[in-house]
């Protein structure tokens, strides 16, 4: 059986990028709004932590700050303990959400 991993993500970010040296980590908040059975509006969140490498990563922790917008390309991880995380090789800026593209 042949699989495929990849995972395309946008959102805004929770809090600045933590940078280490293993990299730049962030926390994607990602919202769904729709309307439930009563003509309500319901919104769905949902936090997902994203590390970056390398020139991404500088560049993310750089210009990107708590608010801004990212669309991110990546591939979902395990972490070994149970969790896991997007491991991103490509981001996008979405301007107007918080912070103008590099």
């Amino acid at each position: 059986m042949t699989s495929f991993n990849s995972v395309v993500l946008a959102g805004t970010l929770e809090a600045d990028p933590e940078t280490s040296s293993a990299g730049t980590s962030v926390v994607l908040r990602i919202e769904r709004r729709e309307k439930d059975g009563d003509g309500g509006k319901r919104t769905e969140s949902l936090a997902v932590r994203i590390t970056l490498l390398g020139r991404t990563a500088e560049t993310v922790a750089r210009f990107a700050r708590a608010g801004s917008g990212l669309l991110v390309h990546g591939r979902l991880v395990d972490d070994g303990d149970g969790r896991k995380h997007v491991e991103a090789n490509a981001v996008q800026f979405l301007v107007g959400t918080g912070v103008a593209a590099p």
